[in-house]
């Protein structure tokens, strides 16, 4: 048999590119990462930025919303106010006539009636047959309990034309807080 025998001296050597290809995949691995890293860090700043204006629009929405808090809180006060004016000027006729009819005796006849709005009561202008009448008409108002003073302004004798005389009077009701200032 033949033996086939290899001379190593003689030979290239092939070990010798892996001296250079181990640098070589270094570098190149190196530039990868850094790229890689780059567009991370790239991505990071992005999402930080974007962390920022949500943080910043937040901090706004918020103010804005103590800002909406604030203002509701006013506008809530500004219409209590304007809802007591409007309750204060609200003046039920049907009621007045109503509480005033059960109030007058015969011999009281009423010349006028005009709601006062500062002392949330009524002024009544009208004539009497005498003064036990009047006096009954002041006496029943009181007992009808739904007002607060009823007092007698002013009293007049005044001759008719038939030459008999009458009481003219003005009476001032007020806390009549169910005739004028009823809340709806």
């Amino acid at each position: 048999m033949i033996k086939i025998k290899i001379n190593l001296a003689t030979r290239s050597y092939t070990g010798k590119g892996v001296g250079i290809a181990i640098p070589i995949a270094i570098i190149i691995l190196s530039a990868i990462l850094f790229v890689y890293l780059r567009e991370k860090g790239r991505d990071y700043k992005i999402a930080a930025e974007r962390l920022e204006m949500r943080v910043t629009e937040l901090s706004e929405r918020q103010s804005l919303k103590n800002e909406t808090s604030k203002d509701k809180q006013e506008s809530d006060a500004d219409l209590a106010v304007v809802g007591d004016i409007l309750g204060k000027r609200r003046f039920s006729w049907i009621e007045a006539l109503d509480n005033l009819e059960k109030g007058i005796p015969s011999g009281i006849s009423l010349s006028s009636i005009q709601p006062s709005f500062k002392e949330g009561g009524v002024l009544l202008a009208g004539s009497a047959r005498d003064f036990a009448a009047l006096s009954r008409f002041i006496d029943n108002l009181e007992k009808l309990k739904v007002y607060k003073r009823v007092f007698l302004v002013n009293q007049s004798v005044r001759e008719m034309d038939n030459k008999k005389s009458a009481i003219t009077f003005n009476i001032n009701v007020e806390g009549a807080n169910d005739l004028i200032a009823k809340k709806p």
